[in-house]
């Protein structure tokens, strides 16, 4: 097997064992919001987005995901045989893989929602956080333009923003998950609680763009100006801090004893 087979069958078998782990999580987050619907129902709270509802909590899923990943995706490759590399990079677009079917499964279950919903004539009234802010940011006729030409496609252009920034919150996330795990990894708890450290100034750094609150002892730090010059800029440090990440870890792993 050659060597870009062998990192895309890595990363193949990664994104499936994310993908059955997101079913799990998906359904006992749906139980979970179902009896919440039920009871707060009847006190006439407000009704969240499925996709806003389970923000938070697939944020710390995930880095709990790239943590378990670290122990036992990179090891059991490397035990097979396979060079560092190949296991890395097949981790790597198991990352993003598995990011994405987390994303395609909570809008599945979110559009299904929707349509209960309107089937019943119940309403949503709590759009709060993440759906919130890209609700704003993809009615502004200049953004809408820049991102697909005419404002005619402004409904799909607030479904293309927001998914787009779910997904690459929730693979900074796995990163990150994956950084603290490689860390303790090494059997260095100095390194972990490093990593640890380092992570939290990231999921700040996320918190400040997306106003996600993924840890709730994060000060509460906004950003002021042009919602879509905002949004581009949150893209690009999300970006930069994913890539940052997968270089550090493999660094981290390059010369990281494997333990049988």
């Amino acid at each position: 097997m050659n060597k870009q087979k062998k990192k895309w069958m890595i990363g193949k078998d990664v994104t499936e064992f994310l993908s059955f782990a997101h079913l799990w999580y998906l359904g006992i987050i749906v139980v979970i919001y179902i009896l919440m619907f039920i009871f707060f129902g009847t006190l006439d709270a407000p009704v969240s987005d499925f996709l806003n509802f389970s923000y938070s909590s697939a944020s710390i899923y995930m880095i709990i995901m790239g943590a378990i990943g670290a122990y036992y995706f990179f090891p059991v490759y490397i035990q097979l045989g396979v060079t560092r590399k190949q296991t890395f990079f097949g981790n790597v677009i198991g990352a993003l893989g598995g990011a994405l079917t987390l994303v395609i499964f909570t809008v599945i279950i979110s559009l299904i929602q929707h349509l209960i919903f309107r089937l019943f004539n119940w309403t949503i009234t709590d759009y709060q956080g993440l759906i919130e802010s890209f609700i704003i940011l993809s009615e502004e006729t200049s953004s809408t333009h820049f991102l697909l030409g005419t404002s005619f496609l402004s409904g799909f252009s607030r479904w293309v923003i927001t998914l787009l920034s779910f997904w690459l919150s929730t693979l900074l996330n796995y990163a990150i998950g994956w950084m603290i795990g490689t860390g303790f990894y090494r059997g260095s708890l100095f390194g972990g609680v490093g990593t640890i450290l380092l992570g939290i100034l990231f999921l700040l750094a996320s918190d400040i763009f997306w106003s996600g609150n993924v840890l709730p002892f994060l000060p509460e730090i906004s950003l002021e100006g042009s919602p879509s010059m905002l949004w581009f800029l949150a893209v690009l440090v999300i970006v930069a801090s994913i890539a940052l990440i997968f270089w550090f870890v493999r660094q981290l792993t390059k010369k990281m004893p494997i333990k049988l």
